[in-house]
């Protein structure tokens, strides 16, 4: 169950739900303080099949489209005033997302599940500024992911960046508009309710019995134990709030991941 509104919902039908034994989880974007943790990339889903498994070492098997789909989501609800209002040219928002696919490549291949967050994606960017030879920090990392796995799809995004960025100034705007975009992670409040994730968003259309075949099924089968579909997910926010309402598409994209 989810419901996205301004909070009498919860508070009318809270006690209720939990009465009958419904985990209640909010993500309160009006006092955040007072809300779960939720963090989007930890939605990203693992392969399950032979043909689409990444051929990695170690268990680093992804769902590349996830990523795409995150990406796509975080764009298409955001605005960034000087490149949104442009004449039409889908340029400027292509390349960044290509950057940002990239950084979201590396920070699932390279860190680990506590790290991968918005946190660690706003560090990267601060690593994206050339040296005096026109190398930067970022550049290494990824030429050193390169020489591991040269076909990582995190590399040949990040070329595919490089390719497109042309010059110094282009690349610079790129990542300016990236910067810009991800801001408010930047705020205290943002960044601890979104470092790590307490939503149980895998719940969601789960077997309401603890007892179901399927749901015991699944979690045979995963490293993670998935607890059942008794689950109901309130998200408070302010209509007249955008920079805050992006949460709740995010919501939904991970619960789209989870299908």
């Amino acid at each position: 169950m989810l419901q996205i509104q301004s909070g009498e919902l919860l508070r009318d039908c809270g006690n209720s739900l939990k009465k009958k034994g419904y985990t209640i989880k909010v993500l309160n974007l009006d006092e955040k303080s007072h809300s779960n943790h939720y963090n989007p990339i930890v939605y990203v889903k693992k392969q399950e099949t032979f043909y689409d498994i990444l051929e990695y070492e170690d268990n680093h098997q992804i769902q590349e489209d996830d990523v795409m789909t995150l990406i796509n989501t975080l764009i298409a609800n955001t605005k960034v005033e000087g490149i949104d209002s442009t004449t039409g040219d889908p340029f400027w928002i292509k390349a960044e997302m290509i950057y940002l696919q990239a950084l979201f490549y590396y920070v699932i291949r390279h860190y680990d599940k506590q790290h991968q967050n918005f946190t660690t994606i706003l560090k990267l960017i601060r690593l994206s500024s050339p040296n005096n030879n026109g190398v930067s920090e970022l550049d290494s990392l990824f030429l050193e992911w390169e020489a591991i796995e040269p076909d990582a799809i995190g590399v040949k995004q990040y070329k595919h960046f490089k390719v497109a960025a042309g010059t110094p100034k282009m690349m610079s705007t790129i990542i300016m508009t990236a910067t810009a975009r991800l801001a408010v992670f930047n705020i205290k409040e943002i960044h601890e309710l979104t470092d790590d994730d307490d939503m149980e968003l895998e719940r969601i259309g789960m077997p309401l019995d603890d007892e179901d075949p399927i749901l015991k099924e699944i979690n045979v089968s995963s490293d993670k134990k998935v607890g059942n579909g008794k689950i109901a997910i309130f998200v408070i926010t302010k209509p007249s709030d955008r920079n805050f309402f992006i949460f709740s598409k995010y919501i939904l994209f991970a619960s789209v991941c989870n299908d």
